[in-house]
C-alpha cells in the first residue's frame, strides 16, 4: 500500500538539516568577521569570538539526531570563509577553522558526557549542576584546548607569542 505524501508535512530531515546548517554558516561568517575586524589591529586572535558559542548551542540543541556532524562541517565551512574575507592564507585560514570546530566538537563531547554521568541529562543550564559542567567544559576545557593549537600555529605564520595569543584565543571564546 502506497501513502501519499501529506502536503505540507515539511521538508525531510536531510533537507532541514542542510538549510540549518546554511543559516548556521551564514551566522558564523558574519559574526567571525566582525569579531576578526573589531580586534585587527590588536593581533591576530580576536578578543571576543561568538561564532563558536551559536554554533556549539546548534550543535548541543540537535544531540541525539544526525543534525550534528552537518552543523559541524557548515560551522568549519563559516569559519574557514570569515577567515579567508578577513585575509587569511587558505591554508592558515583552514588551520584555525580546524581549531575553532575542534574547539566546538571538544565542548559538545565533554559537555555530553559529563552531563549524562553528572548532571540532569536533559542539557538544563537552570539546573546548577549541568550549568557547572557546561562552564567546566564548554568554557573553560574545550577553549583551553583549542588555544594550544591556535596560539602555535598564530607562532608559526605570524611570529605572535605563544602566551599572550594562547591567553586572548582563551578568554575570547
Amino acid at each position: 500500500r502506497l501513502k501519499a505524501n501529506r502536503i505540507g508535512s515539511g521538508p525531510s530531515p536531510a533537507v532541514s538539516s542542510i538549510v540549518q546548517g546554511a543559516i548556521l554558516a551564514l551566522l558564523v561568517v558574519a559574526t567571525a568577521y566582525i569579531s576578526i575586524q573589531l580586534t585587527r589591529y590588536g593581533g591576530r586572535a580576536a578578543a571576543i569570538w561568538v561564532p563558536n558559542a551559536l554554533a556549539l548551542a546548534a550543535v548541543i540543541r540537535s544531540s541525539g539526531t544526525s543534525r550534528a556532524p552537518v552543523l559541524l562541517g557548515f560551522s568549519l565551512l563559516g569559519n574557514y570563509t570569515a577567515d579567508v574575507l578577513a585575509g587569511d592564507a587558505s591554508l592558515t585560514a583552514l588551520a584555525l577553522s580546524l581549531c575553532n570546530t575542534g574547539e566546538i566538537l571538544i565542548g559538545w563531547l565533554t559537555f555530553r558526557f559529563a552531563a549524562s554521568r553528572f548532571g540532569d541529562r536533559k542539557n538544563d543550564l537552570s539546573d546548577p549542576q549541568t550549568l557547572l559542567i557546561f562552564v567546566a567544559t564548554c568554557g573553560a576545557l574545550a577553549p583551553a584546548t583549542s588555544a594550544i593549537f591556535a596560539s602555535g600555529i598564530l607562532n608559526l605564520v605570524t611570529g605572535e607569542p605563544i602566551g599572550a595569543t594562547w591567553i586572548t584565543w582563551f578568554m575570547g571564546d
